[in-house]
Parts: structure tokens; C-alpha cells; sequence
């Protein structure tokens, strides 16, 4: 399959179609070859930039993260889960948690660590908006896009917007693209991202071992009491009966 020339004025993850659940395999698809391509190039930040964008930098950024203010509505959006996940973890960061509006705090009860939250380009780039966490993991440092436990956006909009922002961010790659999908809802089912990166991994191997080549693939799971969140940031185990070596030595 070829992959088409740029259509649109908008940058690849917001064109038409990236965000719709009938053209997910399609989509999968076309980004299964562009990872492919990319990893084959000279130069994988600037192939991914050629593909994933449509502007460059326009200024540099000043990010200031040293002091949460809190929230001043309960509604839980990916920008304020992430915050708390920072914040209310950090030893030695200032936080408000008396003025937050938020029900639940968000509480790290597993191993892979966050060092921060929303990190911006170091240049600003049009409708290109910050990395959600960067999490530690086995002593490498990844770029991860999340989104609400209730959320149905697509798998391939968030591998879209990890490629997109990773590859922004600067030209040696130094956060390594990932997504990080909740396994539950607030009802308690399985959210929409997990049922799909599941079928993927099972029904679409080829495709999906491509994009998760250059893509690495969390899950976080959750448990609710008193109104605390305590969760867990763990790489997707693969299906097939196989086990990572974090599930293997945990």
C-alpha cells in the first residue's frame, strides 16, 4: 500500500478521518508504513516530520512546572489526570491539593516513575501541543500520549500524536514515541483503546508490529478507594502467551 501524498493543511493527526473507529485498521495501516519507513530512512525525526507535519517552529518555549495550582472543576480530562499523576508524586514540587477540585488523587503504586507532564516543544509549532507524561522506563525516557479512561478517540490519532510530538520535540529522539491506554473505564469495562490494541495485537500482527517497533505500548491500570487513584504504568504484556521482562521479574 502506498502511502498518499499530503491532501490537507492539517498536520497528519488532525485530518479527516485519523478520529473516526471505522477507518482505525485503515489508518493502522497507513501508519504501520510510515513507522516502517522511517525506522529504514537516513534520518527517522526528519522522515517523521515530513510526513507528520505541516509547519515548523515559530519560537522557543518556556515551561515552568515547579508549582501545581490545582483544579478549579472535577471534570477529568487527560491534561489534569496527568498533572496530579505528576505532581501529587513529586516530593519536591509545591503542591495545592486543599484548593483541587478534582475527586480522586492520583497515586503511583508501581514501578515506572513520571518526570513530567505536558511537556511543550522546545519551539512552538501551530495546533502542535505538549508530550502528556514523560515516564522512566528501564533507564530510557518516553514521550507517551494518554487520554480519559472514558475517551473513544482512536488508536491511531494517539500513535499519531506520540510520532508528531517525539519527533518535534527534538532531532535526536530523545523521548522514545509511546501511548499508555487505560484498561477500565469508570464503569469498570474495558475502555475502548484496550479493546483495540488487544485485537490488534492478536487479529493484525504485522501491521501493529511495525508501528509498535517505533511506538512503545503501556497500560494503566487503576484502583479507586477514598478518594485516592492508585495506579499502575506497565508495558503492554504481548498476547500469544508470550511475557515481557517487566511481567516476567515483577
Amino acid at each position: 500500500m502506498a502511502i498518499s501524498k499530503k491532501n490537507s493543511s492539517a498536520h497528519y493527526k488532525d485530518r479527516d478521518g485519523i478520529n473516526h473507529h471505522s477507518k482505525e485498521l485503515e489508518n493502522i495501516e497507513k501508519l504501520s508504513l510510515i513507522c516502517e519507513n522511517a525506522i529504514k530512512s537516513e534520518n527517522i525525526t526528519n522522515y517523521l516530520k515530513s510526513e507528520l507535519l505541516n509547519s515548523q517552529g515559530l519560537g522557543k518555549t518556556n515551561p515552568n512546572h515547579n508549582l501545581c495550582e490545582g483544579c478549579d472543576s472535577e471534570r477529568q480530562t487527560e491534561k489534569r489526570i496527568c498533572r496530579c499523576m505528576y505532581y501529587y508524586n513529586a516530593s519536591d514540587k509545591t503542591k495545592n491539593c486543599n484548593n483541587c477540585k478534582l475527586k480522586v488523587r492520583w497515586r503511583n503504586v508501581g514501578k515506572i516513575k513520571i518526570e513530567d507532564y505536558e511537556v511543550p516543544m522546545q519551539s512552538v509549532v501551530d495546533s502542535v501541543g505538549g508530550i502528556d507524561l514523560v515516564i522512566n522506563y528501564n533507564g530510557e525516557k518516553y514521550g507517551v500520549e494518554v487520554k480519559p479512561p472514558n475517551s473513544t478517540e482512536t488508536i491511531s490519532r494517539m500513535v499519531a500524536e506520540t510520532l508528531t510530538y517525539t519527533s518535534t520535540y527534538d532531532s535526536d529522539l530523545s523521548l522514545k514515541p509511546a501511548i499508555a491506554v487505560f484498561k477500565e473505564n469508570d464503569d469498570g469495562r474495558e475502555t475502548y483503546q484496550y479493546k483495540i490494541i488487544k485485537m490488534l495485537d492478536e487479529r493484525y500482527h504485522n501491521e501493529w508490529e511495525k508501528i509498535t517497533k517505533l511506538v512503545n505500548v503501556f497500560t494503566i491500570s487503576v484502583s479507586e478507594h477514598g478518594g485516592i487513584a492508585d495506579f499502575k504504568i506497565e508495558p503492554f504484556c504481548k498476547y500469544r502467551g508470550h511475557k515481557c521482562d517487566y511481567h516476567s521479574t515483577a
